[in-house]
């Protein structure tokens, strides 16, 4: 069994130089252009929440991955899709302050829960209080995902690369406090 990975190139004045965001989607349930337009529709739901200093472009190559050892066996080119935040009414926040998706399988081996997370930077001054994020926008990105879950041919999963399988993702909600991403690994 395989994997699709969508990989997607998020640009603008709140990341440094081009940061990378990736889903992971079952690849038996449907094609890799499903599985791009599936994960488009999130960010799409999402961009209301979002910076329009903000840029996410699709990489228009979706791999084709071994669950074991995240070895690519197969590309597939598909349609191109970039969106922009909508959000202009304040300044962006920095960098350092973004929205933290707490994806969850229900599923553990070794004693732990398979599990993932996903952040989200372009949040701006207008969307937090007390340097807390605003539930309501939460709840746009928490709305997004649960219909990313629910996408038909496209089963959204979470990656362990340790124990080489993936797990159908059955809940995500962002945490209610701003995240830090310290690093980024491929």
């Amino acid at each position: 069994m395989g994997m699709y990975r969508v990989r997607y190139q998020l640009t603008g004045q709140s990341v440094n130089g081009n940061s990378v965001s990736t889903f992971f989607l079952d690849d038996t349930g449907g094609t890799p252009q499903q599985a791009a337009t599936a994960v488009n529709s999130f960010w799409s739901a999402s961009a209301a929440t979002l910076s329009d200093e903000l840029s996410i472009l699709l990489d228009t190559e979706v791999d084709q991955v071994d669950e074991g050892d995240g070895s690519v066996f197969a590309t597939t080119t598909v349609a191109s899709f970039a969106v922009s935040g909508a959000s202009s009414t304040t300044d962006t926040l920095p960098q350092a302050l973004q929205a933290l998706l707490r994806i969850r399988t229900g599923v553990y081996l070794g004693g732990r829960e398979i599990r993932g997370r996903l952040f989200l930077p372009g949040f701006t001054e207008g969307m937090s209080a007390q340097g807390l994020p605003i539930q309501a926008n939460l709840d746009v990105v928490n709305a997004a995902a649960l219909t990313l879950i629910g996408a038909a041919n496209a089963q959204w999963v979470c990656w362990s690369r340790v124990h080489g399988t993936f797990e159908p993702v059955t809940s995500a909600s962002c945490w209610n406090r701003f995240a830090v991403l310290r690093s980024r690994r491929d």
